[in-house]
């Protein structure tokens, strides 16, 4: 990569950190009162409806994941390209 190339991915990643952290948090957050509500006798639809919420804020994480891998693509070139999505997909192969 070139010096350019690493700015403009570290303005990318900045850009989206704060926005990430908080939902982070919010997942974190909303699992933990997921896992009260399913101890409790609240009803089954108040329980949906705060698995729903998580479900929402891991999806608007993982497009807020999604757009910054778009924006990255953008900023190289071919060959460059095809070897970060190699190491992208491979990372995740490893992780499961």
């Amino acid at each position: 990569l070139t010096r350019e190339q690493m700015q403009q991915i570290k303005q990318i990643r900045q850009r989206s950190k704060d926005k990430i952290t908080q939902n982070k948090q919010a997942v974190e957050k909303t699992k933990q009162e997921l896992e009260t509500l399913m101890a409790s006798s609240e009803s089954s639809e108040q329980v949906r409806t705060k698995y729903n919420q998580l479900k929402a804020i891991r999806e608007e994480l993982a497009d807020i994941h999604f757009e910054n891998t778009l924006a990255i693509r953008e900023v190289l070139n071919l060959e460059q390209r095809q070897n970060f999505t190699e190491r992208m997909y491979k990372n995740r192969r490893a992780k499961k």
